[in-house]
């Protein structure tokens, strides 16, 4: 091919030659499964099994070692959402009377209420034994985890790995990102895994056919997006250099997408879920935010304990962190960041757009590094 046409190469249009290509999945296809009802689960499951019978589904090794790191961290994840909601609804003890005694007079009224007030406690506890139920049934998964046994039976003969040395692969990642070339870039400042974009297009280079790279990241370093944050098509230097090494095609599609391809009639409901899940990144932002957040809640509690002041076990996280304050033991400024990441941990974001997380994390972070012990405080215990 000439140099100038090179530059000026035009994919054609992913829906023309979807059902010819080579279709490889990325980790947070996989890990979506613990986010989406079981009918998304099993349409999935149902296209990727057909896929895999034309013999056209490939998963690179390195999405089976991000989803065997992450896939316990999105169960004890939801294990932690569903102990929220237990810790945000408590029972309430303390009689009207006790509360109202100027209206002791009003006995219908106050009768009428206490009965209430006791059918709310009994409701309450066999919602949270429900709740507690469902926790031990996420519990289970780690022993028993059906859909675990299907991603095994679809793995086997469609994983496949790079043919360089991971020293060279990681070498090139560092180059590349230096120089920002996507993919993967947008995670060269990460802890841990930063080079996972980078090792799966590594694999996925290697490739000699068409290929749609099915995704749920669609970071700026793998697509051009709309304000909505919905993709567009992959960035122009991933098919122009696929194109240059294979001579062939590479798309990038969402979940969402492939399934509208293969099932245009698929139920509403399984769009929304298809459309709304929260991508978790290659170093699963999302996952160590809310490690974080646990740490930060057992500090705050150790600082309680350290210095006697009286807390109760059901207390809101709110309610230890204003103790704190008022005892001192916590600045304004690391009150202030603790309200951020409450509010973070705590709303349902759309994790499309991960920087909410990003920024979690990073004060997260800085506030478990600033939660130390005031000297005039350790003055006081010596």
């Amino acid at each position: 091919m000439n140099e100038w046409k090179y530059h000026l190469y035009q994919p054609e249009p992913v829906s023309e030659w979807l059902n010819e290509a080579i279709i490889v999945i990325d980790t947070n296809v996989l890990l979506a499964a613990y986010q989406w009802r079981k009918i998304t689960v099993n349409e999935v499951l149902q296209a990727l099994e057909g896929i895999k019978k034309e013999g056209r589904l490939r998963i690179p090794l390195q999405v089976i070692k991000e989803f065997s790191e992450n896939r316990p961290k999105q169960i004890t994840q939801r294990m932690h959402d569903i102990d929220q909601i237990i810790s945000k609804h408590q029972a309430d003890t303390k009689p009207i009377i006790e509360r109202l005694p100027m209206l002791q007079t009003k006995e219908d009224s106050i009768l009428a209420v206490e009965s209430r007030r006791e059918n709310y406690n009994e409701a309450l506890k066999k919602y949270k034994d429900e709740l507690i139920a469902l926790r031990n049934e996420l519990k289970k998964l780690f022993i028993k985890d059906p859909f675990l046994d299907k991603v095994i039976k679809i793995s086997e003969e469609t994983v496949i790995s790079s043919n360089k040395k991971m020293d060279a692969l990681l070498q090139e990642a560092s180059k590349r990102f230096k120089e920002k070339i996507p993919p993967g870039y947008k995670d060269s400042s990460k802890e841990s895994n930063s080079s996972g974009d980078f090792l799966i297009w590594s694999t996925i280079l290697e490739i000699h056919n068409d290929v749609v790279f099915v995704s749920g990241d669609i970071k700026e370093d793998w697509v051009y997006s709309e304000k909505n944050g919905g993709s567009i098509v992959a960035r122009r230097e991933l098919t122009q250099e696929f194109y240059k090494r294979n001579g062939k095609r590479f798309a990038h599609i969402t979940p969402r997408e492939l399934i509208d391809y293969i099932n245009p009639s698929v139920s509403d409901t399984i769009r929304e879920d298809l459309e709304t899940y929260k991508v978790i990144k290659r170093n699963s932002i999302y996952s160590e935010f809310c490690e974080l957040y646990s740490r930060i809640q057992e500090k705050l509690v150790l600082f309680c304990e350290l210095f006697d002041i009286g807390y109760n076990k059901n207390f809101e996280f709110e309610q230890i962190q204003q103790k704190l304050f008022r005892h001192k033991l916590l600045s304004q400024k690391v009150c202030e960041k603790i309200d951020i990441i409450i509010n973070i941990r705590e709303t349902e974001f759309n994790l499309h757009d991960v920087s909410i997380y990003e920024l979690g994390y990073k004060l997260a972070r800085e506030v478990i590094d600033e939660l130390v012990v005031p000297e005039e405080k350790l003055n006081e215990l010596s």
